[in-house]
């Protein structure tokens, strides 16, 4: 919970939960001003099984989306895993588009996507 990118520093990372009731739906790590100021980088955005597939991620991503905008932020980016055709499907349905670079942690190859906001 407390690793964040080396340019980066550590009072720029907040990590939010959504509640329903007592049950913690949502989890969102989020790094401002990374990789540049006016951007915020998504670290972590995960749904409960239960509210996959319902509609439930998109207006929780357009509530940190309209946030994120007030606070002047004008780009969001992330990674997602690129043999994970789900993950591909939610972020460009909702408006990432891939930048064209790929990263690979691990065994993982990362697409690297952007959203202007």
């Amino acid at each position: 919970m407390t690793n964040y990118p080396t340019s980066s520093s550590l009072d720029k990372k907040y990590y939010l939960g959504c509640w329903k009731g007592k049950e913690l739906v949502a989890v969102i790590d989020v790094v401002l001003d990374y990789p540049t100021d006016e951007t915020a980088w998504i670290g972590l955005f995960m749904i409960h099984g239960h509210y996959q597939q319902t509609g439930f991620g998109t207006q929780v991503f357009h509530l940190l989306e309209d946030c994120l905008a007030r606070a002047h932020y004008h780009e969001l980016q992330l990674a997602y895993v690129k043999t994970y055709p789900e993950a591909a499907h939610f972020w460009t349905k909702i408006g990432f588009q891939p930048t064209g670079r790929e990263v690979q942690q691990g065994p993982l190859c990362l697409v690297i996507a952007r959203k202007t906001i």
